[in-house]
């Protein structure tokens, strides 16, 4: 499990331990808007928290030999920022499908100002890449 969501689920356990506590503290027959304030703003960091574990922190895709697009001297694949929405200036990792393993190689990999993802290579190959923000 990544530090990132460990993180999220110690957050979620300590709203709710907060909250509980809050519950059992009231007195139930003075509720004022404080209280209303207090478990209103609980129960949204609550939800806020769990958002966050199902928000993806990166996008992978794999892609085969015919999936390269051929432009002058070499070839691009091109990932429009509506596909990953990891950002304007995301970072753009990619690996060829080998021996049966995925391995890291060196290609053209940048991103305009508006996200939109471009990798460039001399060669076409099937692997696969991962944009994270």
């Amino acid at each position: 499990m990544s530090r990132k969501k460990i993180v999220t689920f110690v957050s979620i356990i300590l709203l709710l331990i907060g909250l509980i506590s809050q519950l059992f503290i009231v007195d139930w027959n003075n509720i004022n808007l404080n209280l209303i304030i207090n478990l209103i703003f609980y129960f949204l960091g609550i939800i806020g928290s769990i958002l966050a574990i199902f928000i993806p922190s990166q996008y992978v895709n794999t892609f085969k030999e015919n999936d390269w697009e051929k432009y002058d001297d070499g070839y691009l694949i091109k990932i429009p920022f509506k596909v990953h929405g990891m950002g304007k200036s995301p970072t753009i990792k990619v690996y060829i499908f080998e021996d049966n393993q995925y391995n890291r190689v060196m290609v053209g990999e940048s991103s305009d100002i508006n996200g939109n993802v471009t990798i460039s290579s001399l060669s076409v190959f099937k692997g696969k890449y991962i944009i994270s923000k």
